[in-house]
């Protein structure tokens, strides 16, 4: 699929988790800074929005946001690829008729009812997120995108044998399959590595059930040879998304374009590897791998 243009935008800073890793600096120092509708509306008269742009709405918890649904409404005038970053556990409190103009719901699981909360820092926060996605209509199921954050073979272990997370796999359309990368050398962490014969079988319990699965930071070649010929016999370039740009907007209405185009670290041995161009220790930044069973492709995270 051939895009335009991505925007990104972290529609606010404040969020109801306080999670140990969390990426968004204006968040840690609790900025009250927003992007309001009419913000949205200027950046739009700078770059005229069309229906080959993508929008990645994020946060902060974006659902905090009080021009949330209009923001929602004024983008899908111009294009449906509406991609929403969310912690999920204001899910249900969004109307279907909001949802429904969204391509593509992200919500993330650091583990099961312990691990979640102790890194959202956030008692009760798996159970409210899982109930918020168990109350909203069936409808919205295609499009929710459940992100498995897996460290190690704890959170591996637990995504497999949760009943609540299988009930939510049988529901769901596509999984992320997600490694942590560690700080100091940019590359997956060892509890990735190890890990990564049980995230196999996440996979194919997984795509049984008739979902797709997306791979990031978890370096391919530790996938079993089987697993890795499937994938690479199937790989379609055609299919896979193509952003000629990128543009991040702030709460000033004001916007940057990005160029996401320096390899991410990797040992030197991934030359020469045979899945180098599908793996996301080696792809370009935000960059993921996609997977249906039947086909691959390079998708944006």
């Amino acid at each position: 699929m051939k895009l335009n243009r991505a925007f990104f935008f972290n529609i606010t800073y404040s969020c109801n988790n306080n999670c140990l890793g969390c990426v968004s600096k204006h968040t840690k120092l609790k900025s009250n800074r927003v992007i309001q509708l009419s913000d949205v509306m200027k950046i739009h008269q700078q770059h005229c929005f069309d229906f080959n742009d993508r929008f990645v709405i994020s946060g902060g918890e974006p659902f905090i946001n009080s021009e949330f649904a209009q923001i929602i409404l004024m983008l899908a005038n111009y294009s449906k690829h509406i991609v929403v970053y969310t912690n999920g556990r204001r899910l249900d409190s969004v109307s279907f008729k909001i949802l429904n103009n969204i391509e593509r719901v992200i919500v993330p699981f650091y583990g099961t009812a312990v691990s979640h909360d102790e890194y959202t820092q956030v008692k009760g926060s798996f159970l409210e997120t899982y109930n918020a996605i168990m109350n909203v209509k069936d409808a919205i199921m295609p499009i929710l995108d459940l992100k498995l954050i897996i460290k190690g073979e704890s959170e591996a272990k637990q995504f497999l044998d949760n009943e609540k997370i299988a009930l939510l796999l049988s529901r769901v359309s596509t999984v992320s399959l997600c490694g942590f990368i560690n700080p100091q050398t940019g590359y997956s962490d060892l509890g990735v590595w190890k890990a990564i014969p049980l995230i196999e079988t996440l996979a194919e319990k997984v795509l049984d059930l008739g979902c797709r699965i997306k791979i990031y930071d978890i370096p391919l070649c530790g996938f079993s040879y089987k697993f890795r010929k499937k994938i690479i016999e199937c790989f379609m370039p055609s299919n896979s998304i193509q952003i000629e740009q990128i543009v991040c907007c702030s709460t000033e209405g004001n916007f940057r374009n990005v160029k996401y185009d320096k390899n991410t670290y990797y040992n030197k041995l991934c030359n020469n590897c045979a899945v180098n161009k599908l793996c996301s220790q080696v792809l370009k930044r935000y960059f993921v791998l996609g997977y249906d069973g039947s086909t691959s492709y390079l998708d944006t995270e």
